[in-house]
């Protein structure tokens, strides 16, 4: 056996946790709500782009602040001086067959999705990695790679098969993409953004948001 060991250098975190069922009239409020069509015509989203500022999603929007909170103070090491605040928010309907292309959240700094409503069949979030990412070798180096042996070194994509009630929250700039959903039973998600507000820099780069 040889002794040696591989340190994770400059990592892209992903937060994952199951923050819990939603309450029963809230679900219901759910099927009330207005959706339109996506520009891509491959799913659905509500007409309000603000959904958590809602009352009656305000204990959701508390739960999930709360895990914001530790992820960008406890995981990440950031000043808590500094608050990080839900911006924007909607739900997204997927039906059979639905998906979503890759893109990433402009105007934002952590992303995150809380799904209401999935199973095994209605689709993988995908994240990719991104070409200016060099966390191995450059773009030009065209190795090939052993299926069986990929891992958070050498992969290019990472599929996440979400349980019902996860939240996973990401670097806003991070691609990913949706799989479609092969499932009968509509996939139910709620995304949201977060951006800080507070004074970024130090003495000669201040900004304050």
């Amino acid at each position: 056996m040889m002794d040696y060991s591989v340190t994770p250098l400059f990592p892209v975190p992903l937060y994952r946790t199951p923050l819990g069922s939603l309450e029963k009239h809230i679900r219901e409020l759910i099927n009330t709500l207005e959706f339109e069509e996506m520009p891509s015509k491959n799913g659905h989203y509500t007409v309000n782009k603000y959904i958590l500022d809602q009352e009656q999603f305000a204990p959701l929007k508390k739960r999930i602040q709360q895990h914001v909170d530790n992820f960008l103070y406890e995981v990440l090491g950031c000043d808590k001086n500094l608050q990080f605040q839900i911006q924007n928010s909607w739900i997204n309907r997927h039906q059979l067959n639905d998906w979503a292309e890759s893109h990433r959240h402009n105007n934002s700094l952590i992303s995150g999705v809380y799904y209401i409503d999935v199973n095994d069949e209605s689709g993988a979030i995908t994240f990719l990695k991104d070409k200016s990412h060099y966390n191995l070798w450059p773009e030009m180096i065209d190795v090939e790679i052993d299926q069986t042996k990929l891992n958070f070194f050498n992969a290019q994509t990472w599929d996440v098969i979400p349980k019902k009630n996860d939240l996973v929250m990401f670097p806003s700039l991070l691609y990913h993409s949706v799989s479609e959903n092969k499932s009968t039973k509509i996939r139910y998600s709620l995304a949201f953004n977060v951006f800080p507000r507070g004074t970024l820099g130090g003495s000669i780069n201040t900004l304050k948001i």
